[in-house]
């Protein structure tokens, strides 16, 4: 079946272009001229990406989570760089939730050890046990204070 939104094409990315989430690169940047919701043009940013052919307008929301998640507010560190984006269901404008587009965290896997070392580990904690020892600390780990006096 056929949406009735497919006869209106936006300029402009939209919540329904990405039905998945997505890790997207940073193209650059432009502004545009846009009709605002008193009905006055106002300018606002266009950020462009590797992964679409048309720009996603650039809100307020969205431009704070970039600077955090990239860590930077210079917009020459920020081309290259990757970012999340997905439809966010929980995205609210004037009072009613609509959903809407929304940067998030590319998600990273956690460091593997090599499997000699894990090996190597699994082997030392089976021996402890047998011995009744507790098993030793992980390297940075400071281990349980038999004299700590938090009451939890």
């Amino acid at each position: 079946m056929t949406s009735i939104n497919a006869m209106f094409p936006s300029k402009y990315l939209k919540k329904e272009d990405l039905p998945e989430p997505k890790a997207v690169t940073i193209k650059g940047f432009s502004s545009a001229e846009m009709d605002g919701d008193n009905g006055e043009k106002e300018n606002v940013v266009i950020i462009h990406f590797n992964e679409f052919d048309k720009g996603m307008v650039l809100n307020k929301t969205n431009k704070n989570l970039m600077v955090v998640l990239l860590g930077t507010d210079q917009i020459e560190d920020m081309i290259g760089k990757q970012i999340g984006l997905h439809n966010d269901v929980t995205v609210s404008f004037g009072g009613k939730i609509i959903g809407g587009l929304r940067f998030m965290a590319l998600a990273s896997p956690p460091p593997v050890a090599s499997a000699p070392q894990t090996a190597q580990a699994g082997v030392q904690a089976m021996r402890d046990a047998a011995q009744g020892q507790p098993p030793a600390p992980e390297a940075g780990d400071p281990g349980i204070d038999p004299d700590d006096q938090i009451p939890f």
